[in-house]
């Protein structure tokens, strides 16, 4: 993925079950990084998914945010690795649409078409030029009034030592401040709601959510 780091440390990351295990250490399943009970937390309080909601998921990794969703029929997925794929089908079966594919490439069959996107632990990994195709894709995939959630770890004033440490080391070479984040959004969203937390994991890490609504369609 483009903004990787690529040194052996963060190659074995490739593989879904090292993948998996890493946010077991620090406190979480791999549901967008949190504890499987705050996973079904974050998925209510944040997607607040209608069963009808058609989801695009960018960038889903082995797609674990599907364990917390209650209808898989209308979840469209797509991540470039391609084990991460293989392992989300392994588990899935054929119900939700998943791709192996990247930002630049991904065939929007209908715009405006999606109510809900998500973008879980896929910005810090991307430079600002393909963050912005990101939002781009995003915006012209909702409909007027869908929205877009992302998640990732921040750099913030103030911020415990050990989740600026655990920022520094991230695998993703793009971690920004919550107001960086922001600015992206802002080019493609008129209405961008930030959230920071530090106190997700058994130990301090920060997490940086966004809602990003009223799409610039003609951006």
């Amino acid at each position: 993925m483009e903004g990787e780091r690529s040194s052996w440390l963060w190659q074995w990351l490739r593989n879904p079950s090292l993948y998996a295990l890493v946010p077991k250490l620090l406190g979480a399943p791999p549901a967008s990084e949190f504890t499987q009970q705050y996973a079904s937390e974050f998925t209510q309080q944040y997607i607040a998914p209608k069963k009808s909601d058609k989801i695009l998921d960018i960038g889903c990794g082995p797609a674990a945010i599907l364990s917390t969703l209650e209808n898989a029929e209308n979840y469209v997925g797509f991540d470039p690795i391609e084990n991460y794929i293989v392992a989300a089908r392994a588990k899935y079966g054929s119900v939700p649409k998943l791709s192996v594919d990247r930002i630049d490439t991904f065939n929007l069959e209908e715009e405006k078409s999606f109510d809900i996107s998500l973008a879980l632990g896929v910005l810090h990994h991307l430079p600002d030029d393909i963050a912005d195709q990101l939002m781009s894709l995003a915006s012209r995939a909702l409909k007027p009034d869908g929205r877009l959630i992302t998640l990732d770890t921040g750099f913030t004033e103030n911020q415990p030592f050990i989740a600026r440490l655990l920022a520094k080391l991230d695998r993703g070479a793009s971690v920004r401040t919550p107001e960086a984040y922001v600015l992206l959004a802002e080019r493609h969203f008129r209405d961008v709601n930030i959230a920071v937390m530090h106190d997700r994991m058994r130990v301090p890490y920060t997490h940086v959510i966004m809602t990003c609504q009223q799409p610039r369609q003609d951006a």
